[in-house]
């Protein structure tokens, strides 16, 4: 059967596509989501796209001592660093001297890691005002992989958190294929 996924912002579309709540709804997450991540002109830090395996990736940064957070697992061989701005120099200079290719993100923050923790009290005030209805289709999860809760409660606060979570795309798709998915 059909089942919805989408990666980072995407996981709200996927869940208005699912009907857990309608376009009104959606516009106004998104405009609060959008609001909230641009913040106060403050560094919210940055974003690097690694082309390497998750575990050459985790030796690097122990190798290096860099503070970043792997914060995407999109592929087996493609990652997501987000953290500090200069932290993220350091990243992509320590990575050119290691032949790893690295590619600055144009985004405004470091999405899912602790340096947006302030855009999740925005967002969650703005996910209590919105009614969650039972999905057509399962949802999968940026966060666990699997798919979303059915209560209401519980489906808001995985929302919620998911802005500050690491994107669990690789477990998200295996576990869709686990489940029976076979077109993507």
């Amino acid at each position: 059967g059909a089942a919805f996924a989408g990666h980072s912002y995407g996981e709200l579309v996927a869940l208005h596509a699912a009907g857990r709540f309608d376009a009104d709804q959606l516009h106004r997450l998104s405009a609060v989501r959008g609001k909230a991540m641009k913040g106060d002109g403050s560094d919210r830090g940055s974003m690097l796209a690694v082309q390497a395996s998750f575990a050459q990736l985790e030796k690097a940064l122990a190798e290096e001592k860099l503070e970043l957070v792997i914060a995407n697992r999109n592929a087996p061989e493609q990652n997501v660093l987000s953290g500090a701005t200069a932290e993220i120099s350091r990243a992509e200079k320590a990575f050119a001297a290691r032949s790893l290719r690295a590619v600055r993100l144009p985004v405004a923050a470091a999405f899912h890691s602790a340096l947006v923790a302030p855009a999740l009290a925005p967002f969650a005030a703005a996910l209590k005002k919105t009614e969650f209805a039972a999905a057509s289709a399962p949802v999968y999860s940026n966060q666990s992989g699997e798919p979303y809760p059915a209560q209401p409660a519980k489906a808001r606060e995985a929302l919620g958190r998911q802005l500050g979570e690491p994107v669990e795309f690789v477990k998200l798709i295996e576990a869709m294929h686990r489940d029976g998915a076979r077109t993507f």
